[in-house]
């Protein structure tokens, strides 16, 4: 299967985030199990297993920093964040760092390393904050495995690009 991901500019992700609108969750039956949804802005909630193999190949910066410099990293971040559930999120990768919870095997990359690169920018452009921080908070309504931490950082990191 071929999956094509929207790429969405920087400009369009802030104004989504400035501009929430969410209507209430709807209860869909996946692999016989039940689930809510919710849709966001223009269009319904995408179930992020659908990118599973697909952005394998692309690459991203090398994290260079140790466990303990990512934890740092991560912990300036969240000191940064307003958004609890956003904080929640980010606490979910910051206490799987190295580990298989944050590592998306389909995609062969780690939750802590695109919060370390997304952190990075923050360091230096504060307006993306609110973009990631609605990330983390997805991340931990809609889906918590490691594709779902995953995918939702990837998209963000390649809206930097």
């Amino acid at each position: 299967m071929n999956y094509k991901m929207n790429h969405t500019t920087v400009e369009e992700l802030m104004a989504m985030a400035q501009h929430p609108t969410i209507t209430p969750p709807r209860i869909e039956s996946y692999h016989g199990l039940i689930r809510p949804t919710l849709s966001t802005g223009p269009s319904a909630f995408i179930d992020v297993h659908r990118f599973d193999y697909s952005y394998v190949d692309k690459t991203h910066e090398i994290v260079t920093e140790t466990a303990e410099q990512r934890h740092d990293v991560i912990q300036t971040l969240m000191e940064r964040m307003t958004n609890p559930i956003a904080k929640q999120g980010a606490h979910m990768i910051l206490a799987n760092i190295g580990h298989d919870a944050n590592k998306d095997s389909t995609n062969q990359k780690t939750a802590d390393d695109l919060l370390v690169l997304l952190a990075k920018h923050v360091e230096k452009d504060t307006t993306f904050l609110p973009m990631i921080e609605e990330q983390l908070q997805d991340m931990v309504q809609l889906g918590q495995c490691a594709q779902g931490r995953t995918t939702r950082l990837w998209q963000l990191y390649q809206a930097l690009q």
